[in-house]
């Protein structure tokens, strides 16, 4: 599946239902959720955030895959303010999780100072 081609009007209709999923009390839905949504936010961010407020509650689910995913997907999503309070959640949350995902993370924080150069330099 590739969206380099896709437009944010086309995606709306799916990441509509995706946000859905976001709020399920299944794991699996939540998951499967978090992570097309992750993909979907490397290629169009803007698309993804409307769901911000639903993948941020996401960062303190017991699943620490849901959690990770959640989290690189608002540090690709979000803003330039958003961004701070994410950052405080992230120190917490960083010892509870694997080494792979660990990795994960600082990716995404690299991007995040790419993103904003002048804030984070």
């Amino acid at each position: 599946c590739t969206l380099k081609v896709t437009n944010a009007k086309d995606l709306t209709p799916a990441i509509l239902v995706l946000q859905l999923y976001l709020t399920s009390h299944k794991p699996v839905l939540r998951f499967a959720a978090i992570r097309l949504l992750n993909k979907v936010a490397t290629t169009q961010p803007l698309a993804v955030t409307t769901c911000n407020v639903d993948m941020e509650s996401l960062v303190s689910d017991p699943n620490r895959n849901i959690a990770t995913l959640a989290i690189t997907t608002l540090l690709k999503t979000g803003s330039e303010f958003s961004i701070d309070r994410l950052m405080k959640q992230i120190g917490t949350f960083i010892t509870d999780i694997a080494d792979e995902f660990k990795v994960v993370v600082i990716d995404a924080m690299k991007l995040l100072c790419v993103k904003f150069p002048q804030k984070y330099s």
